[in-house]
């Protein structure tokens, strides 16, 4: 992870700093859990001129 940047901050969960405008899409999974997972996964692509939107209105 050291050579990408990248830092582990908990089992399985690593960090890395981006800024915005090097992201060129961010892909979001969505996977259903518990008493919905026998539903199919969503995926959603999110293009670069939507990414600072998209995170301005992610719920907190």
């Amino acid at each position: 992870m050291k050579q990408y940047g990248s830092y582990k901050k908990e089992q399985f969960v690593f960090i890395k700093e981006v800024p915005l405008d090097e992201i060129d899409l961010l892909i979001e999974t969505k996977k259903p859990i518990l008493a919905f997972s026998g539903m199919q996964n969503i995926i959603s692509r999110i293009e670069k001129k939507d990414v600072v939107n998209y995170i301005k209105n992610m719920p907190e």
